[in-house]
This record gives structure tokens, C-alpha cells and sequence, in this order.
């Protein structure tokens, strides 16, 4: 009982942990940012994105130029995750549904940030479980670093020998909304609700 309890309060603190990291990791990258705008517009421009290269689920090898022309949800994550990435593909999932005819206008990315483990393969069962639509990309651990840092996107080791799964990955939990060219709109907080992802989304479309 005691053991079931401990684990149980361990597994929130690491649940704050993850939501603090991403919100103090995200608000750094989005301050520096907007102080590196484009000084030709009034509006600054968030420099958030950029070009990539890396291996999608279904074996082909793809950049940022396949998913312009459409808006892009994109979340990074990795498949061993025990409850934030599961959570947040499932929102993800869903307002894919609720879109209904208007899902023909999105492109949905998973980025691992997990390579060791991660492979084409491991990603294309993993995704099975929540939508057809979710493109999982992979890559070297040089492919990945370079994307993250691109997205502002925070990850790190975190051994958990007694785990079961030798470790785990602390990381942002944070999917953005990327235009038809690439560039930042929104992002959408870990445990955001389907319904209000798919009211900000359709404001794009």
C-alpha cells in the first residue's frame, strides 16, 4: 500500500515537474524570440520552426517542405512516455475527429525526441493507437537536437534503473500550430481540451 502511494505521489511530482520545465523552457524561447523579430514589421515574428530532415514512420525520408500548403500540428514527444505523450496524442486524436471534413487541411507531426529507441518502425505501431492521420519523424541524435532547438523544445535523459524502462525523457509538452509555410500561429498547453483546440484551429482554416 505504502509502495503503491509512493509511487503515486512520485508520478505527480514528475507530472509538475514536466509542466513547470515546459512552461519556463517555452516562455524563454518565445522571450528570445521576439527579440530576435523581424525589424521590417511592426509585428514581431516569432522565430519559432525551421528546415529539418528526418525519417517518417512509413520508412520515407521527409523535410518541412512536405507539410507546407496545410496547417501543422506538431508535438514532440517519445513512444515510452508513461502518461504526458499518450495524454496529449490523444487530444490531439480527437480534435483531428471533431474537424470532420475540415482534417483534409491539417497535417499532424510527432516528433521523437527519443532516436535510441525510437525507430521508424517502433513509431508507426505506437501511432496506431491513436490516429491514421499522425506522421511520426525520427532521426540521429544530431537530427533531433537540431529540430528541437529549431522548435524551442526542451528534453533531457532521466535514468530510472527500477523503472523497468532504464529511463525516461523529461520534455516540453507543447503542440504547436504552424502556418501553411511553416511559420508559429498558437501553441496548445499539455491537457488542453479537444473542443477548444479545434475552436482556435478553425480560426486558421
Amino acid at each position: 500500500m505504502l509502495n503503491n502511494t509512493l509511487k503515486s505521489s512520485m508520478k505527480k511530482l514528475m507530472k509538475i515537474k514536466i509542466l513547470l520545465i515546459t512552461l519556463i523552457c517555452f516562455t524563454a524561447g518565445i522571450s528570445a524570440a521576439l527579440f530576435l523579430n523581424d525589424t521590417s514589421s511592426t509585428k514581431p515574428k516569432v522565430l519559432i520552426g525551421g528546415p529539418f530532415s528526418l525519417m517518417a514512420h512509413t520508412g520515407e525520408r521527409v523535410s518541412e517542405k512536405d507539410f507546407k500548403g496545410k496547417l501543422t500540428l506538431m508535438y514532440f514527444g517519445y513512444s515510452h512516455c508513461p502518461d504526458v505523450c499518450p495524454g496529449d496524442l490523444q487530444v490531439m486524436a480527437n480534435a483531428l475527429d471533431e474537424l470532420g471534413s475540415k482534417v483534409q487541411n491539417i497535417n499532424a507531426v510527432f516528433v521523437s525526441i527519443d532516436p535510441e529507441r525510437d525507430t521508424a518502425e517502433t513509431l508507426g505501431n505506437y501511432l496506431d493507437y491513436f490516429h491514421k492521420k499522425i506522421v511520426g519523424l525520427t532521426g540521429t541524435k544530431q537530427e533531433i537536437q537540431k529540430i528541437a532547438k529549431a522548435y524551442r523544445i526542451y528534453y533531457a535523459r532521466v535514468e530510472a534503473p527500477d523503472s523497468g524502462v532504464k529511463y525516461l525523457m523529461n520534455h516540453s509538452a507543447i503542440t504547436y500550430l504552424m502556418d501553411k509555410n511553416g511559420s508559429y500561429l498558437t501553441h496548445f498547453n499539455h491537457g488542453t481540451d479537444p473542443k477548444q483546440m479545434v475552436a482556435r484551429i478553425s480560426k486558421y482554416l
